[in-house]
């Protein structure tokens, strides 16, 4: 198991960080890969680009599902350093995946590895959980 160092995950300073990730290991799933919405350039140089994405496993915890995305060099140039992410903002890069997830960490040493969390128990089709939505600056359920 990897340790991570304090301080090399940044959240905005109004976002709770989260504890490591730890538990076990999910196969992915079919909704996994959910569509994402149409996007604005050319639909060859959007799925060239979207092909060239890395998904991880989703890993879970007691109260979260994590995952990590990984954006070849081209794709990463275009994010801007030090942001979290809005959904519209990484499904506009190519980033695919269903409903729910919230891009919640930035780890200095590798940012062009989009961290993304989404609380246990997240319907994939719908992005709530219970039916109550996700608040998308930091992934916790509102109540």
């Amino acid at each position: 198991s990897r340790k991570r160092s304090r301080g090399l995950c940044e959240a905005a300073s109004s976002r709770p960080r989260a504890p490591p990730p730890r538990g076990c290991l999910r196969a992915p799933t079919p909704d996994s890969h959910a569509r994402a919405a149409p996007p604005t350039r050319s639909t060859h140089a959007y799925l060239r680009m979207a092909g060239d994405i890395e998904y991880s496993d989703k890993y879970c915890d007691d109260d979260f599902e994590y995952r990590h995305v990984i954006l070849p060099k081209h794709v990463a140039k275009q994010v801007a350093k030090g942001k979290l992410l809005l959904e519209n903002e990484w499904r506009g890069l190519g980033v695919q995946q269903s409903r729910g997830w919230v891009h919640y960490c930035i780890h200095k040493p590798e940012p062009h590895i989009l961290l993304f969390r989404r609380p246990s128990g997240t319907d994939p089709q719908t992005g709530l959980v219970n039916g109550k939505s996700i608040d998308p600056s930091t992934g916790h359920v509102l109540r």
